[in-house]
């Protein structure tokens, strides 16, 4: 049986309805086929949303706490600056080691600061930078760990690059010691 096109149109006619329903899964299908691949492009797009609002959640918790850590990071640095030394200044680095000195009842026999590191082309003068020394100090072990204690906790911020105890000599120990303290240009 052959139809011609006046008897799809009557048939169509007859039965809007089925007719209607063919053409909207037709078209739904179109459009579903068109856009598939932009459901890929539609969820990396909302994946980046969620990330960005992730961060920008955290920040906003995060936030409140800067004026804080703004003030705390201030007084670290001022502490730092007081406490840090100057590699220009010797008389008053060399003061701290005698007050270390006479603190904790050693004897200091030699004291010797390094000239400064040469200051990298571009580079700010006033940063900080080790000053390093070289000392050689006698005494009893309790008083030499009294020493170094007192070294570790002192505001100027050490770092013991070299000691060497020698023996006992009627009780008495040497110690050579190569350090860094903190310091400014």
């Amino acid at each position: 049986m052959k139809l011609d096109n006046q008897e799809l149109l009557a048939l169509a006619k007859s039965r809007p309805i089925v007719v209607g329903s063919v053409l909207w899964i037709a078209v739904l299908l179109i459009a579903v086929y068109f856009r598939s691949d932009a459901a890929a492009d539609i969820k990396s797009k909302l994946e980046q949303a969620e990330k960005r609002e992730e961060l920008i959640v955290k920040n906003l918790k995060y936030a409140s706490q800067l004026e804080s850590q703004l003030l705390q990071l201030k007084a670290a640095n001022a502490y730092f600056e007081k406490a840090a030394l100057k590699h220009t200044d010797i008389a008053n680095n060399q003061k701290f080691f005698y007050q270390l000195e006479t603190e904790s009842a050693i004897k200091l026999i030699d004291l010797r600061q390094s000239p400064p590191p040469a200051l990298a082309k571009g580079a700010s003068p006033n940063f900080y930078t080790p000053i390093s020394f070289s000392l050689s100090i006698q005494g009893e072990y309790e008083n030499i760990i009294g020493f170094l204690k007192r070294l570790e906790v002192s505001p100027s911020m050490a770092k013991l690059n070299h000691v060497a105890i020698n023996g006992p000599q009627e009780g008495i120990h040497s110690v050579d010691i190569n350090l860094n303290l903190l310091g400014l240009r």
